[in-house]
């Protein structure tokens, strides 16, 4: 599954702590969609808490002037994932 998605235009008054908040917002929308079985809205729902999270990711490199290496911080996601099992290594 390969998910791109947009750099949004980051609003005023949206800060780091904001964006956690909207992503229990998010996760409690997840919750209730997968409680009541309802698969189209609990993937609606996803998208908006990935989007949230990506969100978040932006507001901190903002804050860093856009000088994080996040393929760094990817590369590191990845090789935990690997090392814990989620995911085998492509040859």
């Amino acid at each position: 599954m390969d998910i791109k998605l947009p750099d949004l235009t980051i609003q005023p008054g949206w800060t780091a702590e904001s964006q956690i908040v909207k992503c229990q917002e998010e996760l409690d929308e997840i919750r209730e969609a997968v409680v009541n079985h309802d698969d189209v809205n609990a993937i609606r729902e996803t998208l908006d808490l990935i989007q949230t999270g990506h969100t978040l990711l932006k507001i901190i490199d903002n804050s860093y002037d856009g000088k994080i290496n996040m393929t760094r911080f990817l590369l590191e996601h990845r090789n935990k994932l690997i090392r814990k099992g989620y995911m085998e290594v492509d040859a």
